[in-house]
């Protein structure tokens, strides 16, 4: 499947046009696009947001169906759905306990932030663990599951600068707050907002080991990685 180099993916939904080791979010995306859903089939967009990724893949020739918990965010989905003639299907639904039956889709995908997310929907471990599960579920036996994770350390200096969120975590957990090892705090416009960065192993943990193939891909390789995907083939058993 040949990809252009400007997309859907591209419109700019507060994230796709994030910068990561000189390309953007998109431009990850449209990778492992390309790269592991090489046949046309159902796919699931969890978490699916204003609908970039729903559409694209629809327009594709992918029958699309995205979920977002978000009113607001899903009416854009619908209208960025109009605005280019697609035929996507979007369904307000929590990931952590999807609508639809088991085995029913040939992928299922979560890009973006979704899993990171802390500011609509606190998230916990537990929350993330429900919510691959899900996914897991819906997904037809050697289907593939893909979600994305934002890395805990981009580079040297990311690294050094979660010293300091180590140590809020630490004083929180001393006063009985919510939080996890690995919560960081970025301002959007004027407003902190909590997001949940990831190690590898960490992401990897989330997926239970029986029925799938697990593999993790991203562009960058060495101690260092931005964001980074894990996929999950199930096997024709699960």
């Amino acid at each position: 499947m040949r990809v252009e180099t400007q997309t859907l993916l591209h419109r700019d939904d507060g994230l796709a046009t994030t910068a990561t080791a000189g390309e953007t979010i998109a431009d990850l995306e449209l990778l492992v696009i390309a790269h592991f859903l090489r046949q046309i089939g159902t796919v699931l967009d969890i978490g699916c947001g204003r609908g970039r990724s729903s559409v694209y893949l629809n327009l594709q020739g992918f029958d699309t169906v995205g979920v977002e918990i978000d009113l607001p965010t899903l009416a854009q989905a619908k209208q960025l759905n109009r605005e280019n003639n697609a035929s996507c299907e979007f369904v307000r639904a929590d990931g952590r306990n999807l609508c639809f039956r088991e085995k029913c889709f040939d992928y299922a995908v979560s890009f973006g932030s979704t899993l990171s997310e802390k500011y609509r929907l606190w998230l916990k471990k537990e929350d993330r663990l429900e919510m691959i599960s899900e996914a897991v579920r819906v997904t037809r036996p050697e289907g593939v599951v893909i979600v994305n994770f934002v890395h805990r350390y981009w580079s040297l200096r990311h690294l050094l600068s979660f010293m300091k969120y180590y140590v809020n975590w630490a004083k929180e957990k001393l006063l009985r707050k919510r939080t996890e090892l690995g919560d960081y705090t970025e301002v959007i416009g004027n407003m902190p907002i909590r997001f949940h960065a990831f190690t590898i192993r960490e992401a990897l943990q989330l997926f239970r080991k029986r029925s799938i193939k697990l593999s993790v891909w991203r562009k960058n390789g060495g101690l260092f990685s931005d964001w980074f995907f894990v996929v999950a083939r199930k096997t024709a058993e699960g």
